[in-house]
């Protein structure tokens, strides 16, 4: 036995350069910091410490990964960037972008298209009041893609008067307001397009109108829609 002159013989210090135990919590010896090869994420040992900055390398490259189309998950980043397939049906960044886009470039449509425009009526005798029922102007299932109404072509103005349109979204008795304009006849004639602004409408959506004015008259007016679909 050769003894160091510290009084640690060279056999004990060779066993001491044996792995310690899987996760040892010991602090001992230089070993204990460095770890064993079986050591998981669990413990302290720089071997451990190495297996968990390498998970964590692993978890971030997983996650850059894009999401599903529409996904609605909100726990990373991607999700809220979203996916290039995403459409206006989702709420990532991508999906906003698509919807403004759309917007401005989609082609204006018409409706009714080479068609007369569709009269709205009045029929209630008070100032401001408005009928019972609305005025169908696009029947359900006219429409096959989602679609919002940006302008409205106001003509055929029956009488001098101030008016405003309402524009609802819906099945009969189930309708809901999606806008409003105002607008009036005088000595010079106020006819042509004017801006709405609506939510946007699923496709398919019946859209209709009540007619309201400043007079207990009867009253109507033509109107015919300019939409663009998504």
């Amino acid at each position: 036995m050769i003894r160091l002159s510290s009084g640690v013989d060279i056999a004990t210090v060779e066993i001491n350069q044996n792995v310690p135990v899987q996760n040892s919590a010991d602090n001992i010896l230089e070993r204990d910091v460095v770890g064993n090869k079986t050591d998981t994420v669990g413990g302290n040992s720089i071997v451990s410490l190495t297996k968990q900055a390498l998970a964590a390398v692993g978890t971030i490259d997983t996650q850059q990964d894009v999401p599903a189309k529409n996904g609605t998950d909100n726990n990373y980043a991607r999700d809220v960037i979203g996916n290039k397939t995403d459409d206006e049906a989702g709420d990532s960044l991508y999906s906003k972008a698509y919807i403004v886009e759309k917007h401005n470039h989609s082609a204006a449509k018409v409706y009714p298209t080479l068609a007369p425009a569709k009269i709205i009526n009045k029929v209630n005798s008070s100032a401001w009041g408005l009928d019972a029922n609305t005025t169908e102007v696009i029947p359900v299932n006219t429409i096959a893609n989602p679609f919002d109404i940006h302008f409205i072509n106001i003509g055929s103005l029956s009488a001098n008067d101030q008016y405003e349109l309402i524009m609802y979204r819906g099945g009969a008795g189930a309708e809901v307001e999606i806008g409003r304009v105002a607008f009036d006849r005088s000595v010079t004639v106020s006819e042509g397009s004017i801006p709405i602004q609506t939510p946007l409408v699923a496709a398919n959506t019946r859209i209709s109108c009540r007619l309201s004015s400043n007079d207990t008259q009867a009253r109507n007016v033509s109107i015919k829609l300019h939409y663009h679909t998504y």
